[in-house]
């Protein structure tokens, strides 16, 4: 798995161009590596890039039937949700309830579908070639940039996307037991 700051050095078109924000993008690769926190470069990171952080549901909107973040995304981001279970449903690019984008994982299918003006479309599918135990913790993790969106699941890449330019928007789950 590349890093973001791999990510960055290889790209010439980014997002952040100037050098201090590379040196950024390298510490916070090092920082979630180590697990480490310090408090004056979490002061640094908020000051130049969105966090969002939360470990249970009350840090989250209650939406209908989603819970949601408080924040938007900016153009290019990544996304990343932990789960138990077989049937869950993330959310990103929410921008009302008739207009966002649905990561559904069910019975080994990974699905990225799009709800445009209350209407939903398939994006992509594809079914895993292994069967995976659910009753332990799942990572699913979507990064998006100038159009190219990679779904992971377990840090494995699952869907690729070229032309799938993802509007700003809130990200989170459809409320269930899963979360």
């Amino acid at each position: 798995m590349r890093s973001l700051y791999e990510s960055l050095m290889d790209d010439d078109d980014v997002v952040l161009q100037r050098a201090d924000n590379r040196t950024l993008a390298y510490q916070v690769d090092k920082m979630l590596e180590s697990k480490t926190s310090n408090p004056e470069l979490i002061k640094l990171l908020e000051s130049k890039v969105a966090i969002y952080s939360v470990n249970d549901k009350d840090g989250l909107e209650e939406i209908g039937n989603k819970l949601l973040s408080n924040e938007v995304t900016t153009d290019t981001y990544s996304a990343e949700f932990n789960f138990i279970g077989n049937n869950v449903k993330a959310i990103v690019s929410y921008e009302d309830e008739n207009n966002y984008y649905e990561i559904n994982l069910n019975n080994d299918i990974l699905s990225f579908t799009k709800i445009k003006n209350g209407s939903s479309s398939l994006v992509k599918s594809v079914e895993f070639n292994k069967d995976y135990n659910y009753d332990v913790l799942h990572t699913l993790r979507i990064a998006h940039k100038d159009g190219k969106v990679i779904i992971y699941f377990d840090n494995l890449n699952k869907i690729s996307l070229e032309n799938e330019v993802l509007p700003k928007g809130k990200i989170g789950y459809v409320n269930d037991d899963n979360i």
